[in-house]
């Protein structure tokens, strides 16, 4: 059994303010040492589960979070960012079974978290098909499973329409300029497909 693990730091269980996310803070490395244990424990309920191969990817800021030394030996580790639009789950392929997710948070614009954004502050929301759109949903949409979970996982549309409404109406006229997508209001662009992975490659331009 393959798993695959995504981890982020603003939904760890102790991060409350920006500063604790952020490299430079000096409340900054007991929170990532959260979030690596926080992985560890994901790891070790994989394998008494059964898996023989977990790959890790380490989905904040400059993707170097996670304390090496301290992940089990049977973990393989993906670090950096390589631009590709899987972005937070890049390494995620059919021949994984499951996939997990460790610190993820809120949606911006959203409740429910004080460190609620998408992506990055810039957008003050991101909707997919009217709803908020938080960064599990548009990565759990990305994650190709080889176990039939259709029983567990919504159906994916058949359309996706991405709105993103920005705090600033520089960034609305700026990225309005993007092929395919389309200025709805003086903050707010749109952009429709029917191809999943072309919302992920719009997304990683404009937010």
């Amino acid at each position: 059994m393959k798993i695959f693990i995504s981890a982020d730091i603003e939904g760890v269980a102790t991060t409350t303010l920006w500063p604790e996310t952020e490299k430079g803070s000096e409340d900054y490395r007991q929170h990532a040492q959260q979030m690596t244990m926080e992985v560890i424990a994901a790891c070790e309920a994989a394998s008494e589960a059964g898996a023989s191969e977990i790959v890790v990817r380490d989905a904040h800021e400059d993707g170097n979070n996670l304390d090496i030394w301290k992940l089990p030996e049977n973990v393989t580790l993906i670090r950096g960012w390589s631009g590709h639009p899987y972005s937070m789950v890049y390494g995620i392929d059919p021949s994984f079974d499951a996939a997990i997710f460790i610190g993820y948070h809120s949606a911006a614009s959203s409740e429910g978290n004080p460190l609620s954004h998408t992506e990055s502050l810039n957008p003050l929301s991101v909707k997919l098909n009217g709803a908020l759109a938080s960064e599990f949903l548009l990565y759990s949409y990305a994650a190709a499973l080889n176990q039939d979970l259709r029983s567990a996982l919504p159906n994916l549309p058949q359309t996706y329409e991405l709105e993103i409404c920005y705090k600033k109406t520089s960034d609305a006229e700026k990225f309005s300029y993007f092929p395919g997508v389309q200025k709805r209001d003086d903050n707010t662009v749109v952009f429709s497909s029917r191809d999943y992975f072309e919302v992920l490659r719009v997304i990683s331009f404009l937010c």
